[in-house]
């Protein structure tokens, strides 16, 4: 028995049937894999469900050939242009600013391509075909069913599927989070409109199914009320999801297949019967912000709605990069170079700190990253599965296979209209989705139109060395040995190739685990109540960040986030590397590049962080805080001026920001103090530490309870003889927060300067509790002393 299992597994390995079953396992996979460890719960584990299986796929389809002496491998038509589009990917990584992030995003779209190129041939018969289909559509119901209880579960989101869950071991599953943090009903694939992505590629098929099942109730009636029900279920869920792009893109893939369709009756009632459910429904659907199905579709055209004024204004700043740079920014580069082109009304739009990932518009995306040559390839694509539809419009053949071209079809068509809205081609799920869907329709495409004969066909030779012939003694030629050496050579190559290639999936989700785990470390440190609770969170957030650093050390957003880590810990050199090679991989992100001058500025590298925020104002002119930072490098080098000149251009921006006009304070009451310390013009001195003083009690306007304010202005009184207001105004900032070291530190010295030994021993004594220093503990002894030798203070009144 145990031998011939070991025996059947050569014959498994060396077919095509390891190839079949690994595309099943995706088409299971890809939709439904989660893990609550990421920290991108969804879409991460679904690049990585995409990127393992598809290189699994194509290296055991590799494998498949080399059992055979002759390999014969289907070239459909979209080859060309699919070859064309990946290639120019491929050429654009010359033109790219961050070649890594290019690596990984050609990565990507060469493990989504090796779907739509083993397809069709490891589908060439209806019998397989047959095996494909049920197993789209009873993924694609359960899909539609989670979603459909997320939307009944609102206030507890899956309550009862999740205890179900929980008790075979299971992930739990949550709702996720659009733009505007409101709760949307996305399935398993964190956002609605990431599940509307996937479900316009199949809702067409699943619709063209049941069409194809009606029509023949008479046969089985029981298969067609389960198609018409996948309709509705999946329909049902489309509608849910509130995602106004996948209803445009359906509505036109059913007017694709009725156009193209010769048996157009059946479908056509079954898509009418869609229309009516969906629109009677619809008013009764309401989002959390109680807003009906139909008010969201009347808003498709509203150019007043903040998505659509958020997608115009992002495609326009797009589209200025691609005329500017037509050979292609590089493929995975849009989010890296669209920063450099960000205009202030889309940043007052979107936020100014959001970081745009997506065109949000596959076609804008494209024309971006993969510039002319790209373009014209995805243009190119959509022509020939144009030219593919209508040479197969007037075949009368089988009607499963007839129905499944159709859904297929109407699948792509999809994509292609919701492209304009959205970025299918760019998130994991709906990207496996359609490269699916593509070679399933070149598949059926074959079957029905006989093309699969002839297909390009080869010998398999040894090519890992010359194979050498040798005559027999009765003159025939016998091939040596060397040949199949060869081969086994071959299949060990491709071995370690797929085995190299799973590094770079597993190796991504190693760092998106870590990356998450250190985000909520250091997010728990800001809530503790102990210095030692958050020396303990912000380790653990620095060992996370640190593995997550070693499994993707070209990921600008880890290296980054590190740094900020880093520089909390006070790591600055550190911080440094990190920052510095964020920049590097992320040269017009603002943020990052005031981040590292900040690195440089808390070494006292004032000159060298001038450069930095100097660099970040010339990527966005209005970066307040930018400008606040380079005032104070400007301050620590002495040039007053031209710190004041950034403070007031920061507080013209943004008036109800105190920093600036504190700042301002800072340089009036250093000179002040520094005019005094060295006994110059007292009157000038006193100028100074007035407007000080004036500039502080505005800080304290805009925020009265400012603890850095209330502690200069204690000083700022001090300096001025106003002994009791600046006790006041120490006494203020230690009410707000007892553990403020500086303030108690201030009142315990006017304390003494004014003989009042009962309140610096007081301030002392809770110095030495709040620090352990035993340099309070000395003082405290020395107020003791004082106070048992003076008597009575006589600056109790004062308090």
């Amino acid at each position: 028995m145990s031998r011939s299992i070991f025996s059947a597994i050569p014959r498994l390995v060396y077919s095509q049937r390891l190839a079949f079953l690994t595309f099943l396992v995706s088409i299971v996979v890809v939709p439904l894999y989660f893990d609550f460890q990421a920290y991108d719960i969804y879409t991460a584990t679904k690049y990585v469900a995409v990127e393992a299986l598809g290189l699994a796929l194509f290296v055991f389809f590799l494998l498949g050939l080399t059992g055979k002496e002759t390999a014969r491998i289907c070239i459909t038509p979209l080859g060309i242009p699919v070859a064309a589009y990946v290639g120019s990917g491929v050429i654009s990584l010359l033109f790219a600013a961050n070649p890594y992030a290019g690596f990984d995003r050609i990565f990507f779209l060469l493990t989504t391509a090796a779907f739509f190129l083993v397809i069709p041939n490891v589908i060439r018969t209806k019998a397989a075909l047959q095996k494909v289909i049920p197993v789209i559509l009873a993924v694609a119901i359960i899909v539609s069913v989670i979603g459909i209880m997320q939307y009944f579960y609102k206030s507890q989101p899956m309550t009862s599927l999740n205890s179900v869950l929980h008790a075979l071991g299971l992930q739990r599953i949550e709702p996720g989070l659009d733009t505007y943090d409101r709760e949307t009903y996305c399935s398993t694939f964190g956002h609605a409109n990431f599940a509307g992505q996937y479900l316009v590629v199949i809702v067409p098929l699943v619709l063209s199914m049941a069409a194809w099942g009606i029509g023949r109730w008479r046969k089985s009636w029981l298969m067609a009320a389960v198609l018409a029900l996948c309709a509705v279920v999946s329909i049902a869920f489309l509608g849910i999801t509130f995602c106004r792009g996948a209803w445009v893109g359906t509505a036109a893939a059913i007017g694709v297949m009725l156009l193209v369709s010769p048996h157009r009756k059946v479908f056509l009632i079954v898509g009418l019967i869609a229309v009516v459910v969906f629109a009677a429904a619809s008013p009764f659907i309401k989002d959390d912000e109680g807003k009906s199905v139909a008010h969201k579709f009347g808003t498709i055209f509203d150019l007043k709605d903040m998505p659509t004024q958020f997608r115009f204004l992002v495609w326009k700043s797009s589209l200025r990069i691609a005329k500017e740079e037509p050979q292609g920014a590089g493929i995975g580069n849009f989010q890296i170079v669209y920063p450099k082109y960000r205009t202030v009304e889309e940043r007052r739009n979107t936020g100014w700190d959001k970081v745009i990932h997506k065109a949000h518009n596959d076609y804008v995306q494209t024309a971006v990253e993969l510039g002319v040559l790209g373009f014209a390839a995805w243009i190119f694509l959509i022509l020939v599965v144009l030219k593919m539809a209508i040479r197969t419009m007037k075949l009368s053949d089988d009607g499963f296979l007839r129905a499944a071209s159709l859904g297929l079809l109407g699948g792509i068509s999809a994509t292609f209209v919701h492209s304009f809205f959205s970025s299918n081609l760019q998130m994991p799920g709906s990207a496996h989705a359609f490269w699916v869907t593509l070679g399933l329709f070149a598949a059926v495409y074959g079957i029905r139109t006989g093309s699969f004969r002839p297909c390009l066909q080869t010998k398999i030779v040894d090519v890992f060395g010359k194979v050498t012939e040798r005559s027999s003694q009765d003159g025939q030629k016998m091939q040596s040995s060397s040949s199949t050496s060869g081969m086994g050579l071959l299949r060990i190559l491709l071995v370690v190739i797929l085995l190299a290639g799973l590094t770079i999936p597993i190796r991504g989700l190693l760092g998106n685990y870590h990356f998450g785990k250190g985000q909520y470390f250091e997010a728990m440190a800001h809530g503790v109540e102990t210095a030692e609770e958050y020396k303990f969170n912000i380790d653990k957030s620095l060992e996370h960040l640190r593995k997550a650093v070693w499994a993707q050390p070209r990921a600008y957003e880890v290296r980054y986030f590190s740094a900020i880590v880093e520089n909390i810990a006070q790591n600055f050199g550190i911080a440094e590397v990190d920052d510095k090679m964020a920049v590097k991989l992320a040269p017009y992100f603002d943020h990052i590049v005031n981040h590292y001058g900040t690195v440089l500025y808390n070494q006292a590298k004032f000159s060298e962080s001038l450069l930095q925020f100097n660099r970040a104002l010339e990527l966005n002119p209005l970066y307040v805080d930018a400008m606040i930072r380079l005032g104070n490098a400007y301050r620590e080098l002495g040039d007053f001026e031209a710190a004041m000149n950034q403070y007031q251009k920061a507080h013209k921006i943004e008036p109800e920001n105190a920093t600036p006009l504190f700042n301002r304070g800072l340089i009036f009451q250093h000179i002040g103090e520094q005019i005094t310390k060295e006994g110059g013009d007292q009157a000038k001195a006193r100028e100074y530490l007035t407007k000080a003083r004036d500039i502080y009690e505005s800080c304290l306007k805009i925020r009265d309870d400012n603890i850095k304010v209330l502690n200069n202005l204690g000083t700022v009184y001090y300096s001025l003889n106003d002994v009791a207001k600046a006790r006041e105004f120490f006494e203020r900032a230690i009410s707000i927060i007892p553990e403020h070291i500086s303030a108690r530190v201030n009142l315990a010295s006017l304390c003494e300067s004014e003989g009042d030994w009962d309140c610096a021993s007081e301030q002392y004594q809770a110095l030495y509790e709040i620090s352990r220093d035993r340099r309070f503990l000395d003082a405290l002894e020395r107020a003791k002393k004082k106070r048992a030798a003076s008597g009575p203070a006589p600056g109790k009144g004062l308090r």
